[in-house]
């Protein structure tokens, strides 16, 4: 039996965010940085987005075979994209500072200059967009939860979580009113009405089926699996959500630290996890056996190591081809048969 759970009703603050790109610390284009983020497009098939750690962003319109500079300015590096039918989003962030674009990465327009984002997460429309923040240990500025449902013009916070050290968000795909929240403190906060309230296990106890203390690092969800998240955890492995994460269990990768997930849009438990400790990816690429490597599950229980991925590689699934790609420092690789064999897409210039 699961024991009591607290009710956080929404304590709704609205506020106004600048438009300007005065809260950016833009630095000169270095074209031959290492790529930080892959994002394939869901709004139009075989275009990807890169971003340099400098924050010039690349295009390719023929899923790789050849790139092109979109912005040799651009205020940070893409973490996101949303679209539904011809609309399109991308959503940048440097720490702090949230940036959207609604022209393929072309002009940016300032959504926040505060937050420390550790995770974002929207609705298939993209008007509803959740933000996960950490606090800044320099500065002891940002953290906490934060919803917008207008593309960013403004924000929504106070939703009073137990921690404000978060770690991840997700919006359900099939349902934007389930809301699950990964949180430093440990354990899940979910919400099955749009976030006006939020319900969780008292902090130093089990939450929602996570054994105590079990950290959450990432979330995903498959349109092919409505009612189950998957949840990514710091040395505890994978763990599977049902009931619209209302319980869990261990799904597998026991003890591993899993910072990266991906999961196929159109094929229930395909879930891709990236096994790691969160340092930079030059690490991660470990041919010792055991070491940081990248997994892949069909039936949620039984996970295999990816094959011609030596370590640890970022991970995005491609909604409209199901197409996964990977990617490390300079090298973005692609699979169209479920990661049994990989290409090597052209390098960016």
């Amino acid at each position: 039996m699961l024991g009591t759970l607290l009710v956080a009703v929404v304590a709704a603050q609205q506020f106004a965010l600048g438009k300007s790109h005065d809260c950016a610390s833009l630095s000169a284009p270095d074209e031959s940085s290492e790529i930080v983020s892959v994002v394939p497009s869901s709004t139009h098939a075989h275009v990807i987005y890169a971003s340099s750690d400098r924050g010039t962003l690349f295009v390719s319109r023929d899923g790789g075979s050849h790139w092109s500079i979109r912005n040799r300015l651009a205020p940070g590096w893409i973490d996101t994209e949303v679209g539904s039918g011809s609309h399109e989003e991308l959503l940048a962030v440097r720490h702090p500072g949230l940036f959207a674009s609604m022209n393929g990465g072309r002009a940016w327009r300032t959504s926040s200059c505060s937050f420390y984002v550790d995770s974002i997460s929207a609705s298939g429309s993209g008007r509803t967009i959740w933000v996960a923040t950490y606090v800044d240990d320099a500065t002891q500025h940002g953290g906490g939860l934060f919803r917008t449902t207008n593309y960013g013009k403004s924000w929504t916070d106070g939703f009073n979580l137990p921690d404000n050290q978060l770690n991840a968000v997700l919006v359900d795909p099939t349902n934007p009113k389930i809301v699950v929240v990964g949180m430093e403190a440990g354990g899940v906060a979910r919400s099955v009405d749009g976030g006006a309230h939020f319900e969780w296990r008292t902090i130093g106890k089990p939450s929602l089926g996570f054994p105590h203390g079990v950290q959450v690092t990432a979330f995903a969800a498959s349109a092919a699996d409505p009612g189950v998240i998957w949840a990514g955890t710091r040395d505890n492995g994978v763990f599977r959500g049902v009931g619209d994460g209302r319980f869990w269990s261990l799904s597998g990768l026991k003890g591993d630290y899993v910072d990266y997930l991906a999961a196929d849009q159109r094929l229930a438990n395909r879930v891709y996890a990236g096994e790691g400790q969160l340092s930079p990816c030059a690490v991660h690429q470990s041919l010792r056996r055991g070491g940081p490597a990248t997994y892949l599950t069909r039936d949620g229980r039984a996970w295999q190591r990816v094959a011609m991925l030596p370590g640890e590689f970022h991970l995005a699934v491609a909604t409209s081809t199901d197409t996964v790609y990977a990617w490390c420092n300079h090298t973005i690789l692609s699979s169209v048969n479920h990661g049994k064999t990989w290409q090597r897409l052209t390098p960016i210039p």
